[in-house]
């Protein structure tokens, strides 16, 4: 999904046009809803937030992720902290593949990069298509310096989301550390193929360019 990619990203703007247009192209979209309401939770909106969660908890009584965050929602009012929000969720709700990678999220914000590692491999095993899981999972072991497995974990984002250029960034990052160095160059080439104007690649393949080759 688009729009929860460029949530992901912090480019709320792009993400609530996408969500407001699956709910142009069907009001009843309820995952939308979903969505919207968690950017505005993100956004600090909580009226807002509260509103489209309602929403489509209206259309679908039944929808979990909604009722979820309605929870994380009044955890946050009363001042809960992240982790500590979403370690309750988890042991209300150890099945919700979303709670454990937004779990991750906030303890890759702290530093606990173990913590975070072990919250995004929860995800992925319960939901292996959730493509936020081997995003988060590429950081977090290239920060532990398990870089095999940064890289697999980069390579499993990609094959989710293939169109997505700064996805071949955070691999060739992981190749370059490594030592493999003409992979990295193929990524970054790649991450340009995709988005000529991305900065980040554009510096990635200068000074991949000028780097010594290894003898």
């Amino acid at each position: 999904n688009l729009g929860v990619l460029r949530q992901q990203r912090g480019q709320y703007a792009e993400a609530a046009r996408e969500y407001r247009e699956a709910l142009r192209l069907d009001p009843t979209a309820v995952e939308a809803l979903n969505n919207l309401g968690l950017l505005y939770l993100d956004q600090d909106q909580p009226g807002e937030a509260r509103m489209q969660l309602q929403r489509a908890l209206q259309l679908r009584p039944e929808y979990q992720e909604a009722r979820v965050n309605l929870e994380l929602l009044e955890l946050r009012a009363q001042g809960t902290p992240p982790v500590s929000s979403y370690a309750q969720l988890v042991q209300r709700y150890p099945q919700q593949a979303s709670l454990w990678l937004a779990l991750g999220r906030a303890r890759a914000a702290e530093g606990d990069w173990q913590g975070a590692a072990v919250a995004g491999e929860e995800a992925r095993r319960l939901s292996p298509g959730l493509a936020g899981a081997p995003v988060l999972l590429a950081g977090v072991y290239h920060q532990l310096g398990r870089l095999p497995e940064a890289i697999e974990a980069c390579r499993q984002a990609i094959a989710l989301s293939p169109g997505e250029a700064a996805l071949y960034n955070n691999l060739a990052a992981a190749l370059a550390a490594a030592g493999r160095r003409g992979e990295a160059l193929q990524a970054t080439r790649r991450a340009l193929e995709l988005d000529p104007g991305n900065v980040r690649a554009a510096q990635n393949l200068q000074q991949l360019s000028q780097a010594p080759r290894p003898r």
